[in-house]
């Protein structure tokens, strides 16, 4: 069995019906609506990076406090009090 294949209109179909060669029109009050969707969609990615960043910012911030605070309480290598004579 034998198949003839037109490939002139097989390729006028495909422009014709593919869905991923061209959109629907949307009108003004669609592309809005897309365009809102797409930015609600788009935003908590942007927050919980955002979120990520203050965490770290608050992780680094405890971790320079600790070792400053630490700093403070070890005397200097020099200034060891000696200990009392027995």
């Amino acid at each position: 069995m034998s198949l003839n294949v037109d490939h002139a209109k097989a390729a006028e179909l495909e422009r014709e019906f593919d869905a991923e060669m061209r959109f629907r029109p949307l009108g003004i009050s669609g592309t809005w609506i897309v365009a809102g969707l797409l930015l609600s969609l788009s935003l908590p990615p942007f927050l919980d990076d955002v979120r990520r960043s203050r965490e770290l910012r608050q992780a680094l911030q405890a971790v320079a406090d600790t070792l400053r605070l630490r700093r403070r309480k070890t005397p200097p290598p020099g200034d060891t009090p000696e200990p009392p004579a027995a």
